[in-house]
Protein backbone atom coordinates (compact mmCIF):
# COMPACT_ATOMS: atom_id res chain seq x y z
CA UNK A 1 0.00 0.00 0.00
CA UNK A 2 1.40 3.37 -1.03
CA UNK A 3 1.60 5.93 1.76
CA UNK A 4 0.08 9.34 1.15
CA UNK A 5 2.70 11.96 2.08
CA UNK A 6 0.15 14.73 2.50
CA UNK A 7 -1.86 12.78 5.07
CA UNK A 8 0.89 13.18 7.71
CA UNK A 9 1.36 16.91 7.23
CA UNK A 10 -0.52 19.47 9.23
CA UNK A 11 -1.56 22.57 7.40
CA UNK A 12 1.70 24.01 6.12
CA UNK A 13 2.17 27.78 6.27
CA UNK A 14 1.36 29.55 3.03
CA UNK A 15 2.48 32.88 1.69
CA UNK A 16 0.70 35.58 3.66
CA UNK A 17 0.10 33.46 6.77
CA UNK A 18 1.26 34.92 10.09
CA UNK A 19 3.80 32.31 11.19
CA UNK A 20 6.17 33.93 13.70
CA UNK A 21 6.20 37.13 15.74
CA UNK A 22 9.93 37.88 15.56
CA UNK A 23 11.29 40.00 12.74
CA UNK A 24 13.82 38.09 10.66
CA UNK A 25 16.67 40.50 9.87
CA UNK A 26 18.02 40.64 6.35
CA UNK A 27 21.62 40.89 5.25
CA UNK A 28 22.36 44.49 4.35
CA UNK A 29 20.50 46.02 7.32
CA UNK A 30 23.62 46.55 9.47
CA UNK A 31 23.90 50.13 10.75
CA UNK A 32 26.68 52.06 9.01
CA UNK A 33 28.05 55.57 9.38
CA UNK A 34 28.74 57.87 6.46
CA UNK A 35 29.31 61.56 5.81
CA UNK A 36 27.21 63.49 3.31
CA UNK A 37 29.56 66.05 1.78
CA UNK A 38 26.71 68.05 0.23
CA UNK A 39 24.88 68.53 3.53
CA UNK A 40 28.04 68.51 5.67
CA UNK A 41 26.38 66.05 8.05
CA UNK A 42 27.17 62.59 9.34
CA UNK A 43 24.50 59.88 9.31
CA UNK A 44 24.01 56.46 10.91
CA UNK A 45 21.52 54.41 8.88
CA UNK A 46 20.95 50.82 7.73
CA UNK A 47 23.31 49.80 4.93
CA UNK A 48 20.50 49.17 2.44
CA UNK A 49 19.47 52.85 2.66
CA UNK A 50 22.86 54.11 1.44
CA UNK A 51 23.48 54.58 -2.29
CA UNK A 52 26.04 52.39 -4.03
CA UNK A 53 29.53 53.86 -4.16
CA UNK A 54 29.23 55.77 -0.88
CA UNK A 55 32.12 55.48 1.58
CA UNK A 56 30.88 54.00 4.89
CA UNK A 57 32.26 52.66 8.16
CA UNK A 58 30.75 49.74 10.06
CA UNK A 59 31.55 47.56 13.05
CA UNK A 60 30.28 44.07 13.74
CA UNK A 61 31.15 40.63 15.04
CA UNK A 62 32.48 38.17 12.48
CA UNK A 63 29.83 35.48 11.97
CA UNK A 64 31.44 33.68 9.01
CA UNK A 65 34.38 33.91 6.63
CA UNK A 66 34.47 32.28 3.21
CA UNK A 67 37.66 32.12 1.14
CA UNK A 68 37.23 33.15 -2.49
CA UNK A 69 39.41 32.82 -5.57
CA UNK A 70 42.42 35.08 -5.98
CA UNK A 71 43.12 35.25 -2.24
CA UNK A 72 39.98 37.26 -1.52
CA UNK A 73 37.48 36.52 1.25
CA UNK A 74 33.87 37.33 2.09
CA UNK A 75 33.08 38.00 5.75
CA UNK A 76 29.64 38.27 7.29
CA UNK A 77 29.49 40.68 10.21
CA UNK A 78 26.54 40.98 12.59
CA UNK A 79 25.45 43.16 15.48
CA UNK A 80 23.60 42.33 18.69
CA UNK A 81 20.27 43.20 17.04
CA UNK A 82 20.82 40.43 14.47
CA UNK A 83 21.33 42.63 11.41
CA UNK A 84 24.25 41.76 9.18
CA UNK A 85 26.30 42.75 6.15
CA UNK A 86 28.53 40.95 3.67
CA UNK A 87 32.03 42.44 3.48
CA UNK A 88 34.31 41.67 0.53
CA UNK A 89 38.00 41.68 1.52
CA UNK A 90 40.62 41.95 -1.22
CA UNK A 91 43.73 39.73 -1.27
CA UNK A 92 46.00 42.34 0.35
CA UNK A 93 43.65 42.86 3.29
CA UNK A 94 43.17 39.10 3.72
CA UNK A 95 46.95 38.59 3.83
CA UNK A 96 47.30 41.21 6.59
CA UNK A 97 44.44 40.05 8.83
CA UNK A 98 44.26 36.28 8.20
CA UNK A 99 45.54 35.38 11.70
CA UNK A 100 42.59 37.28 13.22
CA UNK A 101 39.77 36.42 10.76
CA UNK A 102 37.84 34.13 13.09
CA UNK A 103 34.22 33.93 14.18
CA UNK A 104 33.59 36.02 17.28
CA UNK A 105 36.24 38.69 16.67
CA UNK A 106 35.10 42.26 15.98
CA UNK A 107 35.67 43.72 12.53
CA UNK A 108 35.81 47.48 11.95
CA UNK A 109 35.55 48.13 8.23
CA UNK A 110 35.73 51.18 5.99
CA UNK A 111 34.73 50.73 2.39
CA UNK A 112 32.25 51.46 -0.37
CA UNK A 113 28.68 50.25 -0.63
CA UNK A 114 28.05 47.80 -3.44
CA UNK A 115 24.97 46.19 -4.97
CA UNK A 116 25.29 43.50 -7.62
CA UNK A 117 21.58 43.46 -8.47
CA UNK A 118 18.57 45.35 -7.18
CA UNK A 119 17.06 42.23 -5.59
CA UNK A 120 20.19 41.39 -3.57
CA UNK A 121 21.14 43.09 -0.30
CA UNK A 122 23.78 45.81 -0.20
CA UNK A 123 27.31 44.86 0.84
CA UNK A 124 30.61 46.58 1.57
CA UNK A 125 33.79 46.35 -0.48
CA UNK A 126 36.46 46.89 2.17
CA UNK A 127 39.16 49.46 1.62
CA UNK A 128 40.56 49.09 5.12
CA UNK A 129 39.82 46.97 8.19
CA UNK A 130 40.77 46.65 11.82
CA UNK A 131 40.18 43.36 13.67
CA UNK A 132 39.70 43.39 17.44
CA UNK A 133 40.52 40.01 18.96
CA UNK A 134 37.90 39.16 21.56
Amino acid sequence: MKKDRTATLSRAPHLGDFVHQDVIPMPGRLAVDYYDWDLHLGFSVPLNEVTAGTLVTATGTIAAVVRLSGGRAMAVITTADGNSAHVLLNADIVRMVTPALYRGNRLNVRGTVTRTTVSQPAGIVAGGVNVEIV
